[in-house]
């Protein structure tokens, strides 16, 4: 729950939002702060007692400290983990690959060992080298004041690797001119996360519970009347590059 929402939250209901944790239908919790603990709205808290926990690359092998990774867990506790997927043993054997079971969610821990969730690992992407949080890049488009909505994904680079489409359903009042939004993304975004593609929608897709659908955006690919910044000349120069937000 996102530091902004929870504050909404205690404003609206009048209830504090006590701590915070992290987990799944396989294994809860995985991580949770103490009711009693400084609060650090950002992050998912430290590790239970229940699991071991270790973030790990596409390698598979542990990531060095601060460095983001896939959250794996194995238990220290019997029955505080599901003993795998009904009538799936495939499924179960792929998530549970070196012994280890494969959340598919992202996180980095920080210095006082909490965990600070980075990404759902199918939706992060690299580009041009660089790695980036399709949730960062989606919060940072949203301060645009004319953005009601948006999405990030990854499509095919002919490059490789991965280029950026950002699904976008503007403001009701807004309008929004490719010039203006790529000077925005130029002036606030590092120059490797600035979206190629800006697909300009009314909804963005969604499931019955609210999410939106990303495997849709992706199997989308480039629709027609998508606008294509590196076609329509828009370029960050070298001298002009960003690295930071």
């Amino acid at each position: 729950m996102a530091p902004a929402a929870q504050l909404a939250f205690e404003e609206r209901f009048g209830i504090p939002v006590l701590t915070e944790a992290f987990g799944q239908t396989e294994c809860f919790p995985i991580s949770m702060a103490p009711a009693s603990a400084e609060r650090a709205r950002h992050t998912l808290g430290p590790p239970t007692a229940h699991y071991e926990l270790t973030l790990r690359g596409d390698d598979d092998n542990e990531v060095p400290p601060g460095t983001p990774g896939e959250i794996c867990v194995r238990p220290k506790t019997p029955g505080v983990m599901y003993s795998g997927y009904w009538n799936k043993p495939e499924e179960t054997l792929a998530a549970w690959r070196n012994l280890w079971h494969h959340t598919g969610d992202m996180a980095r821990l920080d210095d006082a060992g909490r965990l600070v969730f980075v990404d759902r690992k199918k939706d992060a992407l690299r580009r041009r080298g660089e790695n980036v949080s399709s949730l960062e890049l989606e919060a940072a488009i949203m301060a645009h004041p004319g953005v009601a909505a948006v999405a990030i994904c990854a499509v095919p680079s002919p490059l490789g690797e991965d280029d950026i489409k950002a699904c976008i359903v503007p403001a009701p009042d807004g309008t929004l001119e490719p010039g203006e939004l790529f000077g925005f993304f130029k002036e606030t975004l590092p120059y490797f996360a600035i979206p190629r593609y800006v697909q300009i929608r009314e909804a963005l897709p969604a499931n019955a519970l609210g999410r939106v659908m990303k495997h849709v955006m992706r199997s989308e690919g480039i629709p027609e009347g998508t606008w294509d910044f590196d076609a329509l000349g828009f370029q960050v120069t070298r001298d002009e590059r960003r690295s930071t937000a």
